[in-house]
């Protein structure tokens, strides 16, 4: 598959990821005016990196039709993603470090930001180093997947505790 199409399907998966998140919280919530704090947390999540995955295909693209596709276009798009990934981990810590009371999040907020900080060095590597197209497409498929597991977890209910 040509750069530009996987691009495009990153984009378009996006965008079907975050028009489901409202569908989700709808079924979810219904009418209700409040949400507990976990499913509000995985809206948010959801739809941020929903977000984060179609803003870091678009550029990309925008650019490579007016430059080409080349090493700098990968090396470039790299940073940019490092640089939202840096503020999103950084609020996602502050965002535990508020919550530490509730049972769960600490070890999933956990795994979440070592995945993370997994894939920032990748792009960081890539970056300066390696400046080609797989590593970042494997940036964009953490977003993707990340979203994806919070949208399952707003869409599959969790057993009452009554």
């Amino acid at each position: 598959m040509e750069e530009t199409a996987a691009l495009m399907v990153v984009a378009e998966i996006a965008v079907a990821l975050a028009g489901f998140s409202g569908v989700a919280a709808a079924l979810r919530h219904g009418a209700s005016e409040t949400w507990p704090d976990d499913d509000r947390d995985r809206f948010v999540d959801l739809v941020v990196h929903s977000g984060i995955a179609l803003f870091a295909s678009l550029v990309p693209l925008m650019f490579a039709h007016r430059a080409g596709v080349n090493s700098e276009l990968w090396s470039s798009s790299s940073f940019i993603w490092a640089g939202c990934a840096s503020v999103g981990i950084a609020l996602a810590a502050r965002r535990t470090l508020l919550h530490q009371n509730q049972r769960g999040r600490g070890v999933r907020s956990v795994l979440t930001a070592i995945a993370f900080l997994g894939t920032l060095v990748l792009q960081l590597y890539n970056g300066f180093v390696l400046q080609e197209f797989w590593p970042y497409l494997g940036g964009l498929i953490m977003n993707l997947g990340f979203a994806f597991i919070q949208f399952m977890a707003l869409a599959i209910p969790r057993p009452r505790s009554d």
